[in-house]
């Protein structure tokens, strides 16, 4: 996030969404599409899914998440 633009945010909007849920809630799925590290704190804290590894893991683990949390 130590760009600014669009997608910034979008992120730093759904981030500050994410405060008003309780923590077994799942509102936002972060994705790593190459070998990084988040630069801001809040992402870092969150578990996130690695697609650059494994595509086919990663997108299985981000439905599994969507079904196990739906209502």
């Amino acid at each position: 996030m130590s760009k600014k633009g669009y997608v910034q945010k979008e992120l730093k909007d759904a981030l500050d969404i994410l405060e008003e849920y309780p923590t077994s809630t799942v509102f936002l799925i972060p994705a790593r599409l190459d070998d990084c590290t988040p630069s801001d704190d809040r992402i870092r804290d969150l578990h996130w899914v690695d697609l650059f590894e494994d595509w086919e893991v990663g997108i299985d683990r981000i439905l599994k998440t969507i079904v196990d949390s739906a209502p």
